[in-house]
């Protein structure tokens, strides 16, 4: 059985994805989880959970507008 991404094939993919969503929809379990016999757990994200992503992804950001402003300035001589 195909599930999650599909083997990587456009509309399998697409496929495959949506019934994994009702799936877990449904059943509160993803297909790939059940047959594989994990037991998945979750709990509400915390604050600093949330401030070290907002953190990372400035940092992530800034890292990416400084690679941009760098190629500018060597093209410009």
């Amino acid at each position: 059985m195909v599930f999650g991404m599909g083997l990587g094939a456009p509309l399998i993919c697409l496929y495959t994805m949506w019934q994994g969503k009702e799936a877990l929809e449904d059943k509160r379990v993803a297909p790939w989880d059940a047959d594989g016999g994990y037991r998945v757990t979750h709990r509400p994200m915390g604050i600093w959970q949330g401030v070290l992503m907002v953190v990372g992804g400035l940092i992530w950001g800034g890292e990416r507008l400084l690679g941009v402003i760098d190629r500018f300035a060597s093209m410009a001589g």
